[in-house]
């Protein structure tokens, strides 16, 4: 009876253990999210930004701080030279297509040369426009910021994992950042970087195509961190 109450306590104070562990570790990265919404309501407040979808606000803030603390405890990359070399140019590639499937990077019908900055929201904003030649390019802060963490995060997984983990884990987890490029793509076949400038302003008053598809971009962006996360 001594043996089981033993066991018992043992149990309970090793959960505890990992529950202060677990919190220590989350706080810092609390505390970045609860200075980013600060900066992000002040911003709002001092610029007189109607936030008519409040939920618009909290996606940057989302994004940065799961990725920024993906990255940060991701383990070092492992493996020979050639192995590294190998990963890192996959991992491009899918950072590549990420932002072709957002509509980031995409292809001009003309060849044009123009630089231009779009304010709003902390996150959100700047969103730079440049166009050079063929090739131009839409950039929001918080979504460019969250697929270069998803390819990071993939590089290092495929220096660590066998072949076999690789496959099992690895080919679900991109194909989830895929269909998140994919969905939050929709902006641009629904308006395109004239969307994604009216949600920095307004947030809302665009209409609820960019929100929902934000919204489940938001949902596989945490699945595809999490998945890459887990990889050892």
């Amino acid at each position: 009876m001594s043996d089981a109450r033993t066991d018992s306590t043992d149990r309970v104070a090793a959960v505890l253990d990992r529950a202060a562990s677990a919190l220590a570790a989350s706080t810092p990265w609390l505390a970045l999210a609860v200075v980013q919404l600060v900066v992000v309501l002040g911003y709002a407040v001092v610029a007189e930004v109607a936030v008519t979808e409040p939920r618009y606000a909290f996606y940057p803030v989302v994004w940065l701080t799961v990725g920024a603390a993906a990255v940060w405890h991701a383990p070092s990359a492992a493996g020979s030279r050639r192995r590294r070399a190998l990963a890192a140019a996959v991992a491009l590639a899918y950072l590549a297509v990420l932002l072709w499937f957002t509509g980031t990077v995409y292809v001009m019908p003309e060849w044009m040369y123009s630089l231009s900055a779009f304010g709003g929201l902390p996150g959100w904003a700047p969103i730079v426009t440049l166009m050079v030649g063929p090739v131009g390019a839409s950039v929001v802060p918080f979504v460019v910021a969250g697929y270069a963490a998803l390819a990071y995060l993939t590089y290092v997984a495929l220096t660590r994992a066998t072949r076999g983990l690789a496959a099992a884990v690895l080919g679900p987890a991109t194909c989830v950042g895929c269909v998140a490029a994919g969905v939050s793509g929709l902006l641009a076949v629904f308006g395109g970087t004239g969307v994604t400038v009216g949600f920095t302003g307004a947030l809302g008053a665009t209409g609820g195509v960019g929100g929902a598809a934000y919204d489940a971009a938001t949902v596989v962006y945490l699945v595809a961190v999490t998945a890459l996360a887990t990889v050892d």
